[in-house]
């Protein structure tokens, strides 16, 4: 078993999605990602980019971990209407995120989409 790094975060910083990748690509079902993230922070009229670190690859969503094959935040794949899935999040969507020395990680609520 591995030590939690404790006392070792860094955030949070916001982030601005810039593109998303299946964790596992092999499986689609499983409806979790990885996001690339552009640190951002809020200017006088808008999100500008921030100076260090400008990008943060392979970050993980902490709301997808209990994702299954079968379930997506707790419901079950089978109870969807139609062709609603979850969806990764958006490209542009601004979101918190923290770093530590294992990776990093945001928090978001993705969104369900598709069509009945």
């Amino acid at each position: 078993m591995e030590a939690f790094p404790t006392g070792l975060f860094q955030g949070p910083y916001f982030g601005k999605i810039t593109s998303s990748a299946y964790y596992t690509p092999e499986d689609t079902d499983l409806k979790r990602w990885k996001y690339e993230v552009e640190v951002v922070e809020f200017g006088k009229d808008d999100w500008n980019d921030h100076v260090v670190p400008s990008v943060v690859s392979d970050v993980l969503n902490v709301f997808e971990s209990g994702n299954t094959s079968s379930t997506s935040m707790g419901i079950a794949h089978t109870s969807l209407p139609g062709t609603y899935s979850l969806q990764a999040i958006p490209d542009n969507t601004i979101v918190p995120i923290w770093i530590c020395p294992i990776g990093a990680f945001l928090m978001w609520p993705n969104q369900f989409d598709g069509d009945c």
